[in-house]
């Protein structure tokens, strides 16, 4: 499982949905020897459909030179169309974006990815969750 960190610093969480993702078989195989990352990641609407972008994935050696892909090519979320209607609602507004969370292979072996729709958190809301992260830190600290 594959987490990203900076998107709870960032952005304030609001609302999250587990989607596929359209790989071909050599990133498929490269994401499972090689990892990802997903801290530059981001979700937008094109074409009728939710695109992941900067999700790079690195070619392994031992995978055939003929049926690797360009790896940092936009990669396709499989959602409902009920569901792409709604989240295009959500994340047209204002300070809103669509932000991966996790990235992860479910118990079938499917590779799912969790998003989040996120609101762009300011500076001074940055350094408070910081400090309540601290309050409880130390709360939990002095009640053991």
């Amino acid at each position: 499982m594959w987490v990203n960190r900076k998107a709870k610093h960032h952005y304030t969480i609001e609302d999250t949905k587990e989607v596929g993702v359209v790989l071909c078989g050599s990133e498929v195989r490269s994401i499972r020897v090689k990892g990802i990352n997903l801290s530059s990641v981001y979700a937008i609407y094109q074409s009728n459909a939710f695109w992941l972008h900067n999700l790079d994935v690195m070619p392994c050696s031992y995978v055939n030179a003929f049926s690797v892909q360009r790896t940092s090519r936009p990669k396709k979320l499989l959602m409902h169309k009920r569901e792409i209607r709604k989240w295009i609602g959500l994340s047209s507004r204002p300070g809103y974006t669509l932000v991966p969370l996790k990235a992860y292979f479910n118990e079938k072996g499917i590779f799912k990815i969790q998003i989040g729709l996120g609101k762009g958190k300011t500076t001074w809301d940055k350094r408070q969750s910081e400090k309540d992260k601290e309050d409880r830190r130390e709360e939990m600290h002095y009640a053991s």
